[in-house]
């Protein structure tokens, strides 16, 4: 039925179109769209409100969207067979250092050449490891696979693969299984984090 409506419409446009081509008066269409909007029937029902201007967000409501994005999730049990990596990322501006909070952290595993050397950390956001830095800094990948991952600061706009801050040769890091690895405090100058500038 939606279908023959349509074709109606498409009909009527088409011969407008052309009485409007011979130079003679135009037709003037109108037709009326209706929004059929059950008021019982299968679906879910709104939900009944007894207050007009609830708190925001409701008590007992679940955050979502950028809340939950934000709020602090808990960390998933270790499993004692895989890896884990943490450490503190720190930003020295000016000589004043302060914690990197709240920006995403990826792990990218290593790719190596035919040579077996080191060539490129390949980070694939939908599968690669991912954390976020707590208001202090501190960052943890728990259950990692065996392997060498390069630390990945993830901007949005841009992303950075961060080196060894005292020597500014390429960090990388070896997991092993069941191995707990610590970083520990990792300060670097001037990282272009936006709002810090």
């Amino acid at each position: 039925m939606k279908s023959n409506k349509i074709l109606l419409l498409s009909l009527c446009l088409a011969v407008s179109l052309l009485v409007a081509g011979c130079n003679q008066e135009p037709v003037t269409l109108t037709f009326e769209v209706t929004v059929i909007s059950p008021t019982q029937g299968p679906g879910y029902p709104a939900p009944a409100s007894t207050d007009a201007n609830p708190p925001y967000p409701a008590e007992g409501s679940q955050p979502s969207g950028n809340e939950q994005a934000n709020a602090a999730q808990p960390e998933p049990t270790q499993d004692p067979n895989l890896g884990r990596l943490s450490g503190t990322l720190l930003n020295s501006v000016a000589g004043e250092v302060s914690p990197v909070a709240a920006k995403t952290l990826y792990l990218a595993p290593i790719i190596k050449n035919a040579e077996g050397v080191n060539v490129v950390a390949a980070l694939d956001r939908q599968s690669s490891p991912k954390a976020v830095t707590d208001e202090n800094g501190n960052f943890a990948f728990p259950n990692l696979a065996n392997g060498e991952y390069g630390l990945i600061l993830d901007l949005v706009i841009e992303s950075f693969l961060l080196k060894q801050p005292e020597t500014e040769e390429s960090l990388v890091i070896q997991i092993l299984n069941g191995e707990k690895v610590e970083l520990g405090e990792l300060v670097y100058e001037d990282i272009p984090i936006p709002g810090t500038e």
